[in-house]
């Protein structure tokens, strides 16, 4: 999550709150997570999807944003 994540959800989705919040390692960390939360099972990636991992600045400048971000921010 970030700044510029906010501003596009508050762009696509103006109503939409945040409910719940997660670190995770790579984007198949975060899908399965996020399946998790929402009792939905286990995630599986496409065959041909390419898991990608996100580094300690990405996760340092999210670390960040969150120690700062409004709480009832949408």
């Amino acid at each position: 999550m970030s700044a510029r994540h906010d501003a596009f959800r508050q762009k696509t989705s103006p109503n939409a709150v945040k409910v719940h919040a997660f670190s995770a390692s790579s984007d198949f960390e975060a899908a399965q997570k996020s399946y998790a939360w929402h009792g939905w099972g286990v995630w599986k990636p496409e065959p041909d999807w390419a898991e990608e991992f996100y580094t300690d600045e990405e996760a340092e400048t999210q670390k960040c944003y969150l120690a700062v971000r409004i709480p009832h921010q949408p």
